[in-house]
């Protein structure tokens, strides 16, 4: 009787999951980052002002401050693009 010959298995690597999506989509992120900066601006602004708010700073750091918190607002609330397959 004639041996078995072996067969080799050959090792089949486990498929690589993909890399996990980001939080945020890069449109988003840009939104939140000028945000950030608008409301650091803002605050550094608000440093200087005067204790009768007569000069151009009590003005200029409340809109700052405001417009800086609703940009990342709405930087928190951007979709992600869905993801496009294409199909033939």
């Amino acid at each position: 009787m004639a041996k078995k010959k072996k067969k080799h298995q050959r090792n089949i690597p486990a498929p690589v999951a993909a890399p996990p999506a980001p939080l945020f989509a890069k449109r988003a992120m840009r939104i939140l980052f000028i945000g950030a900066v608008l409301v650091i601006a803002g605050f550094i602004l608000l440093s200087q002002t005067d204790p009768a708010g007569q000069n151009w700073q009590s003005i200029a750091s409340p809109l700052l401050l405001i417009l800086g918190y609703a940009l990342i607002g709405v930087g928190l609330l951007v979709k992600r693009p869905a993801e496009t397959t294409a199909t033939f």
